[in-house]
């Protein structure tokens, strides 16, 4: 079933005073908010193949250390838990700025593990999923537009190591959406439809 682009409460766009960007520039931004104490799914809008959107998936449900996939969405079926995913607000400073912000560690309903990549990460790297006391990665939802109603985000990996800099982006690893679609680390780009979601 194709996703709708209604959130339906899922998400809350509220502006925010800290004059913080991931680029630097300083001008106000709004949040994404994903729900809190519930899952979502997490699905791009702009590949979907034969009428079917995609979601981030954890192939097979397993509890293994693996990569993540895009795959035909199903959160909602009865055997959609390896498509629900929960959000753990961790919040975060930078000091360079002096601003705070949110981030978040995001784990799967089925695997009980969260989203990352291995310790190197060139361009193009697929995402796994691993233990979520491990990484020291964190993903904040930048969202697109942040002065419209735009639930386009985008999932910009964040490393308090390096005082919350952000590096890299969730990226499908083509357009063409074919299913399973690997997932991939690369450089933030907003104007990249491979690397914007929603939550469903």
């Amino acid at each position: 079933m194709k996703r709708s682009r209604k959130l339906a409460g899922v998400l809350a766009a509220i502006g925010l005073a800290a004059g913080f960007c991931m680029a630097g520039t300083g001008t106000a931004r709004a949040d994404v908010i994903p729900p809190s104490g519930t899952w979502a799914e997490i699905f791009n809008p702009y590949i979907h193949p034969q009428g079917f959107s995609l979601c981030v998936d954890n192939p097979g449900g397993s509890r293994d250390i693996q990569k993540i996939q895009l795959y035909h969405c199903h959160g909602y079926a009865s055997n959609g838990a390896p498509q629900r995913w929960f959000f753990t607000a961790i919040g975060g400073y930078n000091k360079g700025t002096g601003t705070v912000f949110t981030t978040y560690r995001i784990r799967n309903q089925a695997s009980i593990l969260c989203i990352g990549f291995p310790e190197t990460f060139p361009t193009g790297v697929d995402l796994i999923q691993e233990p979520c006391s491990s990484p020291d990665i964190e993903w904040a939802l930048e969202p697109v537009d942040p002065s419209s109603s735009n639930p386009d985000f985008m999932l910009e990996t964040l490393e308090p190591r390096f005082s919350f800099v952000g590096h890299w982006c969730m990226a499908a690893s083509t357009f063409t959406g074919n299913s399973p679609t690997r997932l991939v680390a690369e450089p933030c780009e907003p104007t990249d439809t491979r690397q914007l979601w929603n939550l469903g």
